[in-house]
């Protein structure tokens, strides 16, 4: 993360942290949540990892779902009970 995307100047001219900002501290005073920082960002970090992991093996999936569509197709037109029936074997 680089910090310049998580502070902004107000029309004030004061610098303050953005909301949406894993450094952004509710309680400035609260010296804990202070120390705690890098540890927020850090999980952070490892649950943006996970999801764009996640994601990855969704869309995998999904592909061979898509290409799962045609299998039906095919075992309907090369599977000789189909074939001698003259129809599909689910409208019988």
């Amino acid at each position: 993360m680089i910090s310049f995307t998580h502070w902004v100047v107000t029309e004030n001219g004061r610098i303050q942290a953005r909301m949406e900002s894993p450094f952004y501290l509710r309680r400035p005073y609260d010296l804990f949540a202070l120390l705690d920082q890098e540890t927020r960002r850090n999980d952070i970090n490892s649950l943006y990892k996970d999801l764009i992991t996640r994601k990855s093996l969704i869309d995998k999936k999904w592909s061979g779902v898509e290409g799962a569509s045609d299998v039906e197709t095919r075992v309907y037109t090369q599977d000789p009970d189909c074939l001698k029936a003259g129809m599909l074997l689910t409208l019988i």
